[in-house]
């Protein structure tokens, strides 16, 4: 809230929203997950896009023609072994957006879409696969061309949409 409240002063109005969080976690088994893991991995992954949009919309409102972008993952779209809880995150947040894309389209000028990075060197990438060599995948920076597309005019027609980034 305190962000938000800060760019009201500062702005008075957001023209768009990346949410951008990623949390992996060890990956292990279902059944030798503690419910800690579990609601951090949420938490982190989920809860925070959330409460960001939440606690941002009047600004975004405020906007006349905002976009907020979800940044999702292939975990998202499909599920993987040995990370329920991140499978589980990423889906909610997918399903998210959809719901907003739905609840907004015809009430506000509000885009909603996500992005599925795709394989990148990130930390979180070298956790999950370990043995992959970093060096054969796109830096985090070779990404920004789809976020700064959705959040500029020339996406300003993208809405409800999962795009991958590496399409």
């Amino acid at each position: 809230m305190a962000l938000a409240n800060s760019i009201d002063e500062t702005f008075g109005r957001l023209d768009g929203l990346v949410n951008n969080a990623g949390y992996l976690g060890p990956l292990m088994p279902f059944q030798m997950m503690t419910l800690a893991h579990w609601q951090k991995t949420l938490q982190s992954n989920l809860g925070g896009a959330f409460a960001l949009t939440k606690y941002c919309f009047p600004l975004l409102q405020a906007a006349g023609s905002a976009s907020v972008i979800f940044s999702s993952s292939s975990a998202g779209r499909q599920a993987f072994a040995y990370s329920s809880a991140y499978t589980a995150a990423k889906h909610g947040l997918e399903a998210l957006a959809q719901s907003l894309f739905l609840e907004w389209e015809n009430t506000t000028a509000i885009r909603v879409n996500t992005v599925n990075p795709g394989p990148c060197a990130t930390a979180l990438r070298k956790a999950a696969f370990p043995a992959e060599d970093p060096a054969t995948l796109p830096q985090p920076d070779d990404l920004v061309p789809i976020y700064l597309y959705l959040l500029g005019k020339d996406g300003a027609h993208e809405n409800g949409r999962q795009l991958s980034a590496q399409d």
